[in-house]
């Protein structure tokens, strides 16, 4: 009985760190239960991480700015959503939480909303581009 309940305190107190969140990127957080355990990973990344995990062609590259900074030039197969759209949330629950998703912005703030949105929402793997588009080197 004891063991049973120092295993529900534990998972409550990680739960309840990690529901309060950090200013701290979240590296890799596993909250582990007896039947499934969930392993979230979101973090910044600079251009020559994300380019590295982009090229493996494995997940969506989401950018979240407007349509007239995407005028401006965008990376190579990214879909966009509209950080500042209505339906910005709801576009997001369409895709597939089970996919790497690398999202970047113009700086990096929306993008780093827009991480913190999906992880809320279930997403397993979250990479956001720090610096955003004003930062990738690779136009």
């Amino acid at each position: 009985m004891n063991k049973l309940r120092i295993s529900i305190f534990t998972l409550a107190i990680s739960l309840i760190a990690f529901s309060c969140g950090s200013t701290k990127d979240v590296e890799e957080t596993s909250i582990e239960s007896v039947e499934n355990p969930i392993s979230i990973i979101s973090r910044d990344v600079t251009a020559e991480e994300f380019k590295t995990l982009i090229d493996k062609k494995v997940g969506v590259i989401l950018d979240v700015r407007t349509k007239g900074e995407i005028a401006a030039g965008k990376i190579e197969n990214a879909i966009q959503l509209d950080y500042y759209s209505d339906t910005f949330k709801d576009d997001v629950a369409k895709l597939d939480r089970d996919k790497p998703v690398y999202v970047y912005c113009r700086s990096g703030g929306r993008s780093g909303g827009a991480k913190k949105i999906m992880t809320s929402m279930g997403f397993k793997v979250v990479y956001n581009l720090k610096g955003g588009y004003s930062n990738w080197p690779y136009k």
